[in-house]
């Protein structure tokens, strides 16, 4: 229904507005409904790729929508999404805080040689490593600072 008021409109701030709540809705369902199964033509090829770097983003649907776009990353950058995913998609997988996220986002580096999305990936994945190291030495510390505080 969302979706449907979303595509049957051409005003600049409701469409865009709509089509995030649907891809931050952080429901398993909607996002795999969102990213495996929906096909319309209404649907532009940037409100497609924001949907899935907003299901990336959302804490509920992060794994499943990185683990389809690690899966498919071949065809989203030849989508057509140029130079904008090519730095975009880097950006998203750049809010993860895991050693394995790390490796995983490094192994997208034949994807993105000579490409201009390669120093934003680079990025990316420094600060994935960051959070997953600085989480690892002071996680244990920064849990019961915030236990005493409460």
């Amino acid at each position: 229904m969302l979706m449907e008021k979303a595509l049957s409109s051409e005003d600049l701030l409701l469409r865009p507005a709509l089509l995030r709540a649907v891809g931050r809705s952080n429901d398993p369902a909607v996002a795999k409904w969102l990213i495996e199964d929906f096909s319309d033509k209404r649907l532009r090829l940037s409100e497609r790729l924001m949907g899935i770097s907003l299901a990336i983003a959302s804490p509920k649907t992060s794994e499943q929508a990185f683990a389809w776009a690690n899966a498919h990353l071949d065809s989203l950058l030849k989508s057509g999404g140029g130079i904008f995913l090519a730095r975009s998609l880097p950006q998203v997988a750049s809010t993860f805080c895991s050693v394995d996220k790390a490796q995983a986002i490094t192994a997208w580096r034949p994807h993105f040689a000579n490409n201009s999305g390669a120093l934003e990936l680079d990025r990316a994945i420094e600060r994935v490593q960051d959070c997953a190291v600085l989480k690892d030495q002071r996680g244990a510390a920064l849990s019961a600072e915030l236990a005493a505080v409460k």
